[in-house]
């Protein structure tokens, strides 16, 4: 490799000379001289370069700003305005003063020499000027006069999980979550919005792209654009009587103007239990029985385990491990179960079409080898301009989910329970591969049982057209369809629990299997279980918009009608006493009182009128009325519709001159009632 000098050339040849390197005093002269005038050019390059700057920072109106944040660009060197917005700072002549403050649009200010710097920050409008999805349409925040609050779909995606009921908690106010259990596909939490309902169900409405559906759990999180939630009876009125416990209403992505964006999104993970019980080893549980012996009889004698088989009891077991077995069922469960997410996403737009599409898979195994949730998740939007005035939308949104579980008899949860009540000095397995029991009981012979399997096929579809009427300014109507097939198979296959027997009496030791008949009250024989069921839910609307400004006045308008109707069928089959363990239907015992068939099917339907009229004036005074006239098969006959109105009003106070000029801190403070 060629070499190559840090020396200016004119020192090389000097330094190259034999009897410089030979003569240490030159060099350590030259080292120190060196030294000497670098520190003093340092110190006279912080004298020249250094300065004090100051300054004032103010409003748009000239009011001063304490509390601004004032930053050299690119260093830690820093410091916050007084009361009277006044700042000192040491600095170099050159560089860039950032200036940030809560509500205010940062500025940036080259400091080129100067001594005094005054700067004025403007009000950052955008968050107030937001627009927000609400009931039936959306609102910029500013004149939102209902309890709403909204989640960023990136904040969700952050946390690694296969649904965002488990992650939405924690970040919206009014909000709580109660978890499910951690079983992969049963892990879904329960959402509760202030409070909880005391009778009939008391979970929120979930809406998805505008149609009233329940599929909370099988949307990607990384497709969700935004989760808004509406808390309160004004910000639920338009959907009346579903919207009793809070509505959580879901925007998924859609495709923006520019070139084709491809995104991966991907992890890769280990589950760990938050915390697992130290179970007893064999000595300890032995001693601790011999302990609980001579507290309930002091002056008896017959100890439950002899004190020298006790202290033995590790080389007997070396000697002997199907004799003085030592086990603990915690090496059954996986502590470090792998979970994996991986999205591809494809989005952009050209003239007058716009396009957003995406692939997803998840994995999540469980802390028990057959436990295990699959997901394939696939997206399509679409936006098309027809003509100048018309949109045509598409929307499909598909799941395919997978669930797979222990043993139809049992569930997960009962290993747990059977693992903490077994002994260690119990043979869980024997040293030729069979395995053992307590109590009758054996965790193993679970797991190499039967199983539960649900596969669940989701879709979601809207077509939507939006049509601007030209002779009303701000006028536009739209119609919206909706097609929700569902369908769900499940397989449930149980077999005997089995377990085995130890004779030590033999040479060598025999074993007989035997059939539990205590665990979980598990039928000592095999029976089959298929399940199909379909849903399917139609929804129409029709929306009437309306929003013009006329000065300090502001005018919105909503008129919708929504149709609804779902269809659901139902249909099992059963089969007992399987001749040999072959997971088919045919195969099953053809004795009629082995035989279980069963079908239920049932329709349902809803309508319900929408309004909502806002007004505001200024930005300040905010006055809005909302309803739902709603017609649904829940109601009693003869009564089978209600009306559910609300009226609500704010005033924007951070908007008045007394309030913004005696607390420029707040940058958006609303009463509403």
């Amino acid at each position: 490799m060629k070499k190559t000098s840090l020396l200016p050339y004119g020192l090389q040849k000097s330094f190259l000379l034999p009897t410089l390197f030979t003569d240490f005093t030159v060099v350590k002269k030259i080292m120190l001289t060196g030294l000497i005038l670098i520190f003093f050019l340092n110190i006279s390059i912080l004298s020249v370069a250094a300065a004090a700057i100051s300054g004032t920072v103010t409003d748009g109106t000239g009011t001063p700003l304490s509390g601004v944040s004032i930053n050299l660009k690119g260093s830690t060197i820093g410091t916050t305005t007084n009361t009277d917005g006044k700042f000192t700072l040491n600095i170099p002549n050159k560089g860039t003063l950032v200036f940030t403050y809560v509500g205010y649009e940062t500025n940036e200010v080259a400091v080129n020499n100067q001594t005094v710097i005054n700067v004025s920050l403007a009000q950052n409008s955008k968050a107030l000027n937001d627009v927000v999805v609400v009931g039936y349409g959306t609102q910029k925040r500013l004149a939102v006069t209902g309890a709403v609050s909204t989640v960023k779909g990136s904040q969700l995606a952050e946390t690694p999980v296969s649904n965002i009921s488990n992650s939405i908690a924690g970040k919206v106010a009014g909000v709580s979550m109660r978890p499910n259990g951690g079983q992969p596909g049963s892990d879904a939490a329960e959402i509760h919005i202030r409070g909880i309902g005391t009778t009939g169900n008391n979970q929120p409405l979930i809406v998805v792209d505008g149609i009233i559906r329940s599929n909370i759990n099988q949307i990607d999180p990384s497709t969700i654009d935004a989760v808004t939630v509406l808390k309160d009876a004004a910000a639920v009125a338009p959907y009346g009587l579903g919207g009793a416990n809070g509505v959580i209403l879901i925007t998924t992505k859609r495709g923006k103007t520019g070139d084709p964006t491809l995104t991966l999104n991907s992890y890769y993970g280990s589950q760990t239990p938050t915390y697992y019980p130290k179970l007893l080893s064999a000595q300890d549980y032995m001693r601790l029985k011999n302990e609980a012996y001579s507290n309930e009889n002091p002056t008896g004698t017959n100890l439950p385990f002899a004190t020298d088989l006790v202290n033995n009891y590790l080389s007997l077991n070396a000697e002997d491990p199907d004799k003085y077995p030592i086990s603990n069922t915690k090496d059954l469960v996986n502590m470090h179960a792998p979970m994996q997410n991986y999205n591809l996403q494809l989005s952009g737009g050209a003239g007058k079409i716009k396009y957003f599409t995406g692939a997803g898979f998840y994995k999540q195994d469980g802390m028990f080898d057959p436990v295990s949730y699959t997901r394939y998740n696939y997206n399509m939007n679409l936006e098309a301009e027809a003509t100048a005035t018309t949109t045509v939308t598409l929307s499909l949104i598909g799941s395919i989910e997978s669930t797979k579980s222990v043993d139809a008899a049992v569930n997960a949860g009962n290993l747990f329970r059977n693992g903490f009540k077994y002994i260690p000095i119990q043979n869980l397995y024997y040293s030729n591969g069979l395995w053992g029991e307590f109590a009758g009981n054996s965790p193993v012979g679970v797991l190499k049982a039967g199983y539960a399997r649900n596969v669940n096929n989701t879709l979601l579809t809207t077509l939507g057209i939006e049509q601007k009427l030209p002779f009303i300014k701000g006028l536009s109507l739209k119609g919206t369809f909706s097609y929700d097939p569902n369908q769900r198979t499940a397989k449930n296959w149980h077999t005997p629990f089995y377990y085995y027997t130890q004779n030590t009496n033999t040479t060598p030791y025999t074993y007989n299997r035997e059939i539990s008949t205590s665990e979980g009250g598990a039928a000592a024989y095999t029976w089959l279980s298929q399940e199909y069921t379909k849903n399917q839910t139609f929804t129409y609307q029709g929306l009437l918009n309306y929003h013009n400004t006329f000065g300090k006045h502001d005018f919105t308008g909503l008129i919708v009608a929504e149709a609804r109707n779902n269809t659901y069928e139902n249909f099992t089959a059963r089969r007992n006493n399987f001749a040999i363990n072959i997971d088919e239907l045919t195969l099953g015992s053809s004795n009629k009182n082995d035989f279980d068939n069963s079908g239920t099917s049932s329709t349902g339907s809803q309508i319900g009128y929408v309004y909502r009229v806002g007004y505001g004036y200024d930005g300040k005074y905010l006055l809005e009325a909302s309803g739902r006239y709603d017609g649904h098969y829940y109601f009693a006959p003869g009564k089978r519709w209600g009306y559910f109105p609300a009226l609500s009003a704010g005033w924007v106070l951070s908007q008045e001159d007394f309030f913004s000029k005696s607390l420029p801190f707040f940058d958006n403070f609303k009463l509403r009632g």
